[in-house]
């Protein structure tokens, strides 16, 4: 800790202050609703003509041009860019601040600190090349802000038993010039002491004893360790931790036998229209809990403004030791394959205009309707436009988004400008703010010099025809992102308590095959929420032409009925699910007691006795004989009920629900799903904790963190399951 004092003798608080007042982003320039509220009060005496301009039917270009041509709009519309651009200063504050930090003995917060120093700090190069952030004369020794920051890092690394990230950090500074070589030396002689005395530590011991037998015996153990090895408490050297398991192990998914017109999801679903519901999703076949129905890639996705400063812009994981942009402070990637990803799909053209896309996200998905345009060139929307209006005037809404050889490519363009807007439901008010919205968008992009380019990708000065083509597109993209997008969240799974499952919001994606999908308070499926590929399981038995619905974070379980119905209203309809329909009580009130209903009217019975009031009379049925063939049958029921739960409990009261996956558990906690959607009378308590159990397994599959209690907000290594 001697390194860490001597750099704490030299911090100066007033100074730290002052310099890390300038990371945060101005919230009351970049505000679209103050932006508007100005804007509609230098208008106030011409108000209502401007609205009269705007409309469900009219024309998004039509809209968006009108107002491009409003003096007024070009004066209160304009967006504040804040600097993207890194500093010395300002990463060396911050470094001290993360040595302060660790001085206190709260080494997870200095970790925070050292990766946003590592991102504010410049590249020896840049600092010679600019001469600013305390750039030194030519031939001088070269700036060693980021090598410092590295070294910084790599102390706490250690600290924290992450010791691969700690020796990644120590190349880094070696290589970023860092004077004090013999510290380092020292330091990673200590690292590689750790890893080699890990067999040593008892919690090793075990792990080395199934290490060499990778066998179905062993799985349960190993999988244990290898889950026990993330927490951070104990890290495992990156090659110990693989060595638990091999590759065919590790959990993957994939769809069995994808739909033959919309790979992806499975061929158990299909698409369907009525005008009432939309485009929507049937069961093609029975489905059963568990099953897999639908597998894509997310088409775009954005970070929250928070997450910036702790996530990985590519993959939104929390950043351990993160790495910086070359060129801007304001992101970090976990990984050199995330920011090689990063850079190459969408943060090159982003990255000096980012701070302001990003500042108006409390607002309005000004990031995510950028990258969602991004995705096309400009030669190439304005190629594609005319052919995707004419599909819209001609075709029938459930062949939309197909393309010329009949596929619904979920990572095609064209689906995503034929998702639903809702725009017919939309107030010539609202319709004004997301034409706002758009218009602040175009002018970022005509500032970033990236998107308005010919064919060779030459900039070029747009024409009123061009901006209003691109204005109107955004227009459009920003209500399918309103009425269609998903949030992203980080999934948390307790290690101490296996019910404690957690979400956090980091953002928000757009998945356009999911967005096929209607609402319902006891949905069907259940779907992953974060970066990368979403999934989608079946947590009900769906039987044959039966639509498949999907929850827009609104469940029976969680609110009364009449929040739910308050909250839904921004998508424009009325919930008519089942829960709705009978007023289902909340999880805190659900009914415990296990009734089933009568095979012959439906009317609650016991499981055990079978007997019916109704259907069961004493005389011996109702006049045809049936009343005790049907009570035997209630009770053959009854007793499948009975056993399946009994087989529930030992599974969910076990030791390995919350070690590990496994399929034997997986069919038993999907069979009392099954039986109890077919034959128990809902809701009831145990139908949803079979869910939620159902739902925790199917979670492992993706990505997630391990935390333990009361450090739900710390950071930890990720189990993270490669995708197939």
């Amino acid at each position: 800790m001697e390194t860490l004092l001597e750099n704490y003798k030299t911090w100066r608080t007033s100074f730290l202050l002052q310099q890390f007042a300038g990371l945060m982003l101005n919230s009351d320039e970049n505000n679209i609703n103050k932006m508007l509220s100005r804007f509609r009060g230098a208008l106030r005496s011409e108000m209502q003509d401007v609205l009269s301009r705007f409309g469900p039917e009219e024309e998004d270009e039509d809209m968006f041009a009108y107002l491009w041509s409003l003096e007024a709009a070009h004066i209160h519309l304009k967006p504040h860019f804040p600097s993207h651009e890194k500093s010395g200063v300002r990463a060396k504050n911050l470094q001290e601040e993360g040595l302060v930090s660790a001085c206190r003995g709260d080494h997870q917060s200095a970790l925070i600190k050292f990766n946003q120093a590592v991102s504010n700090a410049p590249s020896p190069g840049q600092v010679a090349a600019t001469g600013g952030g305390g750039a030194c004369a030519q031939g001088s020794r070269p700036d060693q802000t980021l090598a410092a920051c590295y070294a910084s890092r790599s102390e706490i690394l250690f600290r924290l038993l992450f010791f691969d990230h700690c020796l990644k950090d120590i190349e880094r500074a070696v290589q970023a010039g860092h004077s004090r070589k013999a510290e380092l030396a020292k330091r990673k002689k200590k690292c590689l002491q750790a890893i080699d005395r890990e067999t040593d530590l008892p919690f090793v011991r075990e792990a080395v004893r199934f290490r060499g037998r990778p066998t179905k015996e062993t799985f349960h153990e190993r999988f244990k360790i290898y889950q026990q090895s993330q927490l951070g408490g104990l890290c495992l050297s990156e090659g110990f931790r693989k060595s638990l398991l091999t590759e065919e192990e590790i959990p993957k998914c994939s769809l069995s036998e994808p739909h033959p017109t919309i790979p992806t999801m499975s061929s158990a679903v299909t698409l369907a229209y009525t005008p009432a519901k939309g485009r929507h999703i049937l069961a093609a076949r029975d489905i059963f809990p568990g099953e897999l129905l639908f597998l894509e890639n997310n088409f775009s996705s954005s970070l929250s403004v928070e997450s910036y400063k702790t996530r990985c812009l590519t993959c939104a994981s929390q950043c351990c030791a993160s790495l910086p942009c070359p060129n801007c402070c304001f992101v970090m990637f976990c990984s050199e394959e995330c920011r090689e990803q990063g850079l190459a799909d969408f943060h090159k053209q982003e990255c000096e205009i980012l701070p302001a896309l990003a500042s108006f996200s409390d607002d309005a998905p000004t990031t995510l309707v950028f990258r969602i345009l991004m995705k096309l060139t400009f030669p190439r929307l304005k190629e594609l436009l005319p052919i995707l209006k004419h599909e819209e005037e001609t075709l029938p809404p459930e062949k939309r988004g197909f393309n010329e050889d009949g596929i619904y490519d979920a990572e095609d363009f064209r689906v995503i400008y034929h998702l639903c807007t809702n725009k017919h439901q939309l107030s010539s008010l609202s319709i004004l703010g997301t034409c706002t919205v758009a218009f602040v968008v175009t002018k970022i992009l005509i500032a970033s010099k990236k998107y308005f380019v010919d064919g060779h990708g030459n900039p070029i000065s747009p024409s009123e025809e061009d901006i209003a083509l691109v204005g109107g597109t955004l227009v459009r993209i920003l209500m399918a992102v309103d009425t269609n997008s998903f949030c992203l969240k980080e999934l948390q799974v307790s290690y101490n308590r296996n019910r404690d499952v957690c979400k956090t919001d980091v953002g928000m994606k757009l998945c356009s095959t999911l967005s096929l999908l209607n609402h319902s308070c006891n949905p069907s499926v259940y779907s992953s929420t974060g970066s990368g590929t979403s999934t989608s399981r079946a947590i009900r038995f769906i039987p044959a032409g039966q639509e498949v619905t999907t929850c827009y974070g609104i469940t029976y379980y969680d609110l009364e009925k009449s929040e739910r119905w308050g909250r839904l209203k921004e998508y424009h309809f009325t919930c008519c699910c089942e829960a709705c329909e009978n007023n289902w009580p909340r999880k805190g009130e659900l009914p415990s007691k296990l009734l089933m209903k009568c095979l012959g009217c439906s009317k609650p019975v016991s499981c055990s006795s079978g007997k019916c009031t109704k259907c069961d009379k004493d005389e011996g049925g109702s006049g045809n004989g049936d009343g005790s063939n049907l009570r035997k049958r209630n009770q053959e029921i009854g007793k499948q009920i009975s056993d399946a739960m009994k087989n529930y409990h030992h599974v969910r009261n076990s030791e390995r629900f919350l070690d590990r996956n496994d399929e034997k558990d997986i069919e038993v906690i999907s069979k009392v799903i099954e039986l109890m959607d077919k034959y128990v009378v809902l809701p009831c308590k145990f139908y949803y904790d079979a869910q939620q159990a159902l739902q925790i397994y199917y979670n492992r599959e993706r990505k997630f963190t391990y935390v333990t209690s009361g450090s739900e907000n710390m950071l930890s290594n990720y189990y993270w399951a490669p995708l197939p």
